[in-house]
């Protein structure tokens, strides 16, 4: 007789951050204008003395340019979005600041995988799955794992990581996602729409923070699609296979 395949628990992108880092130099204060105009379609904007700051209500995302790094972020789990997004600004900022290499090039990504049962069978599964579970160390710790995170710095080539997985409560998402009010939602009904939000978040998920990075005193400027595409690359896969992996008999 043969057995019904489970379906896996869906992985929901919650947030997108890509940054780049530079040394600072004066004459980019004089081009972050003029780089601030190769993207209309963000209707809303803010300046001062350092940074110019461009964002999307409706598609919640923004980008910020200044002296010593450019950033990209949405809230939004629109992942063609945040494609084409991101590779306009690698396409166009480091030739409007005139740049020619990277102290730093980072892609962070924030999941929720909601599931079906309680926080405490959560814990129970991550503990088994992410903690040793020999004789030696049970009988040490206390007989019930209440909470837990898992939490790892790691380095592969030139790659290095800071990696977060672990159980959440309804309760505990906001502050783990970070949802950025200010910049991705108006103003006008700003409280209503973030009350939305957090309204639909499940009530028991693993939480997943992938945070990926080069960090060298000079990164070539044509390296930054290269570390772009593979740092993508790698993070879908890490988010897919610790689901597969977490919930696998």
């Amino acid at each position: 007789m043969s057995r019904k395949s489970v379906e896996p628990p869906k992985i929901e992108l919650n947030k997108s951050i890509f940054a780049a880092e530079y040394k600072p130099e004066i004459i980019f204060f004089k081009l972050m204008n003029s780089a601030a105009e190769a993207f209309p379609e963000y209707k809303d904007w803010q300046t001062n003395a350092l940074s110019f700051t461009l964002h999307d209500y409706i598609h919640r995302c923004s980008v910020v340019i200044s002296s010593g790094k450019f950033t990209y972020s949405q809230d939004s789990n629109d992942d063609n979005m945040e494609e084409k997004n991101i590779e306009k600004v690698i396409d166009s900022l480091p030739e409007a600041l005139k740049l020619s290499s990277y102290n730093r090039l980072g892609y962070r990504r924030k999941y929720l995988i909601p599931v079906k049962m309680t926080f405490n069978e959560l814990v129970t599964i991550l503990n088994i799955k992410l903690y040793s579970q020999k004789p030696e160390l049970t009988k040490i710790l206390p007989s019930n794992i209440d909470d837990l995170l898992y939490r790892f710095f790691a380095s592969d080539g030139d790659f290095r990581y800071r990696i977060t997985v672990g159980p959440v409560e309804k309760k505990e998402i906001p502050q783990n996602i970070a949802f950025n009010q200010d910049l991705h939602l108006n103003p006008e009904n700003r409280d209503d729409d973030y009350r939305s939000i957090i309204d639909k978040y499940p009530d028991v998920s693993v939480f997943i923070d992938f945070d990926i990075y080069r960090k060298e005193d000079s990164i070539p400027r044509e390296e930054i699609s290269l570390f772009w595409k593979e740092a993508k690359k790698r993070t879908h896969e890490f988010a897919t296979n610790m689901r597969d992996y977490l919930f696998s008999k």
